[in-house]
């Protein structure tokens, strides 16, 4: 079977809904960022937002100067949608999934970092003092292109893969 034959490939407002709500059920995800000869990815909380991430972190550091270098990233959130089973390989679970690639805003502005840390404190339930700004970083990650799956990835059958182009990524 022909990789692309094993999918149900569904897209446009269908596919956006569904992405969305994924992004929205997921409290974390992996960032991929291009280095010299590995990707360095790491661990972030994310806020979906106006077809964006609000990432935050430090000022400084290898993360940073990825970013800097090269804005372009992929970003991945995967987690299990039934209860866990004893003495089951997890690949025989129901799971969704979905990768993202985009580009990354560093905030310089600190009232815009500020207007973004509020909304990350206020979608985590978080306190949030003004001065927050000058000691949290705030990162952008616009939304290019993203796919997901759902349900037990099974050797054969066919299976559900959502597409969708955010933006044109030469226009953003």
């Amino acid at each position: 079977m022909e990789r692309l034959e094993r999918y149900e490939i569904i897209s446009g407002d269908e596919a956006r809904s569904k992405i969305v709500s994924m992004l929205k059920s997921a409290e974390t995800g992996c960032l991929a960022l291009f280095d010299e000869k590995y990707p360095y990815i790491i661990p972030l909380n994310h806020v979906f937002d106006n077809d964006c991430l609000l990432l935050h972190g430090s000022f400084v550091g290898k993360k940073i100067d990825l970013m800097k270098k090269n804005a372009y990233a992929s970003y991945e959130i995967d987690y299990p949608v039934d209860a866990p089973k004893v003495k089951v390989l997890t690949c025989h679970r129901e799971y969704e999934s979905v990768i993202l690639n985009g580009k990354i805003d560093l905030i310089e502005d600190p009232e815009k970092r500020y207007e973004y840390l509020k909304r990350i404190s206020d979608e985590y339930s978080l306190p949030f003092k003004h001065g927050g700004e000058e000691r949290c970083n705030v990162f952008i990650f616009r939304i290019h292109r993203a796919t997901a799956r759902t349900g037990r990835f099974t050797p054969a059958g066919q299976k559900l893969l959502y597409s969708y182009d955010f933006v044109d990524p030469e226009n953003k």
